[in-house]
C-alpha cells in the first residue's frame, strides 16, 4: 500500500516538482539552523541560565559596621534638616496669625 502511494506520488509532475523542492529546502534548513545556534553569545546564555542564590551567612555576627567621620557627618547633617523642617511646620501652625 505505502508503495503504491509513493508511486503516486511520483508519477505526478506537478507533485514530482513539489517534492523535490521540499527535499531541497531540508539542508537549507539545517543550514540556517546552525548558523542560527553559532550567533548565539555564549555570555548572554550565562545571564539567562544564571539563577540566584541567596547568601543565608551572618557575616558580621549580628554587629553593626562603625560608620566613618564621613558618614556620622552627613547622618547628623540630616538630623538637624529634619528638626528644622519639623520645628518649622509646627511654627507656622503655632504662631499663623488668622487673617481676617
Amino acid at each position: 500500500m505505502r508503495l503504491r502511494t509513493i508511486y503516486a506520488l511520483l508519477c505526478d509532475p506537478e507533485t514530482r516538482r513539489f517534492y523535490d523542492w521540499s527535499l531541497a529546502q531540508e539542508p537549507s534548513s539545517r543550514q540556517a539552523e546552525k548558523m542560527r545556534m553559532k550567533l548565539e553569545d555564549p555570555r548572554e546564555l550565562d545571564f539567562t541560565n544564571h539563577k540566584s542564590v541567596p547568601d543565608m551567612v551572618d557575616r558580621l555576627g549580628g554587629i553593626n559596621l562603625k560608620l566613618s567621620d564621613q558618614g556620622m557627618t552627613a547622618l547628623t547633617f540630616d538630623a538637624l534638616i529634619l528638626i528644622f523642617a519639623i520645628g518649622s511646620i509646627v511654627s507656622v501652625l503655632v504662631f499663623q496669625e488668622p487673617y481676617n
